[in-house]
């Protein structure tokens, strides 16, 4: 024998050997394979893992259709309380309208302590009918400070319109 072939003989008797066994690596690889597969999903289940995770998924949608529900009722609200014409009831559905705005803001994560303060970070780039807002917020804050002020229902109208573009602008209400 050469020396070459002396040397690599061993490896090429172990070649010669899986290639004549191949089935039998395939059937063992698959198997254990399986086996592996079979206990990490028993685990899983088992530790309630899978369940979990789920559990996680589920809350997060239902906390967004929650808040969802949430400002499309009190949104319903603010028009009922606008389509009675009563002074008092629209000035209601003014500050109602403007508490709404700064609770889907917060929700929507911009900084500030108050709607002023949220307003005054944002601007028309954010929000396209942004000094439209702010008028009918100082609007708001007006009916809320003076009890004097005169607000007709046409008026209430035209200010709730404000706020209803509002929502639809930040994309946070998809239909009110």
């Amino acid at each position: 024998m050469e020396p070459l072939t002396t040397i690599f003989y061993p490896f090429l008797a172990v070649f010669r050997f899986i290639h004549e066994h191949i089935f039998y690596f395939y059937a063992v690889g698959f198997s254990l394979s399986l086996y592996f597969l079979f206990w990490i999903a028993y685990y899983a289940t088992k530790s309630n893992y899978i369940g979990m995770r789920v559990n996680e998924v589920v809350d997060t949608v239902r906390a967004k259709s929650i808040a969802q529900r949430r400002i499309l009722r009190a949104w319903n609200t603010i028009k009922q309380r606008v389509r009675t014409g009563d002074e008092a009831q629209c000035k209601l559905a003014l500050v109602e309208a403007d508490r709404l705005l700064n609770d889907v803001l917060v929700m929507a994560g911009f900084p500030g302590r108050n709607l002023d303060e949220r307003l005054a970070t944002m601007d028309s780039s954010q929000l396209p009918h942004y000094d439209e807002v702010c008028e009918a917020h100082r609007l708001s804050m007006r009916a809320v400070s003076d009890t004097t002020l005169s607000l007709t229902a046409s008026e209430a109208e035209a200010v709730i319109l404000i706020y209803k573009k509002a929502f639809r602008d930040l994309g946070l209400i998809r239909e009110i």
